[in-house]
């Protein structure tokens, strides 16, 4: 009896704890919800934009991977390609893409496959079925929303995770109720932003090292 009551005091209380601290076994780090967002309410969706810079030393990029927490509906789609950035005449930064995409063209992900990943590979979904094969060091990921992703990771032809850093980004950040200003963000400009309710993407970029134990 002793053991019986023992065991569910145990359970009790670790129930707790993980409803108090949000307990999640794929968790990696923290997230990034990219919450779709329009303009004054209308139709067309924000594509937000996040560039990466990725330390290759001569050694090309062969895979992406991407630790999906959840998606909101059916599929989600997004895309990777090299990418610079321009100053408009206004004095703003803006993206300019060129080169191949990831995988040829739009990448979808499903809902499907985050439930199999967060149930067999911790989370962790391979974009691209063949290599990449591309020599770029400024890489850039759009999507409108609808995803909460807990981790990036950038791969080399030898299957090794490279070294990448957020270097700007395009995103939607909410803060205290409010939506800040729209613009092209500095990774320092983000980062002083503190704590806002769904997170920043240099989050994706903060427990890089669980890759290899997925």
């Amino acid at each position: 009896m002793k053991k019986l009551l023992s065991f569910v005091l145990c359970a009790v209380m670790l129930f707790s704890v993980c409803t108090l601290a949000g307990c999640d076994k794929n968790e990696v780090g923290s997230d990034w919800k990219v919450v779709t967002y329009s303009i004054n309410g209308g139709d067309d969706a924000i594509t937000q934009k996040v560039g990466f810079s990725v330390t290759r030393n001569s050694v090309n990029i062969k895979e992406v991977w991407l630790n999906v927490k959840e998606i909101k509906g059916d599929s989600v789609k997004l895309s990777f390609q090299k990418y610079s950035t321009k100053t408009t005449d206004a004095g703003t930064s803006d993206f300019t893409v060129s080169g191949s995409m990831l995988g040829g063209g739009e990448l979808t992900v499903t809902a499907k496959q985050v439930r199999e990943a967060n149930k067999n590979a911790k989370g962790w979904i391979k974009l691209n079925s063949t290599d990449w094969n591309q020599a770029y060091s400024n890489v850039i990921m759009q999507l409108t929303g609808n995803i909460t992703i807990r981790e990036i990771v950038f791969v080399d032809m030898n299957g090794k995770r490279l070294t990448a850093a957020i270097d700007k980004a395009f995103v939607i950040v909410e803060k205290d109720g409010e939506i800040q200003k729209m613009k092209v963000y500095t990774s320092s400009e983000l980062l002083a932003f503190g704590e806002v309710k769904n997170g920043i993407p240099n989050n994706l970029l903060d427990s890089q090292e669980s890759f290899e134990l997925r």
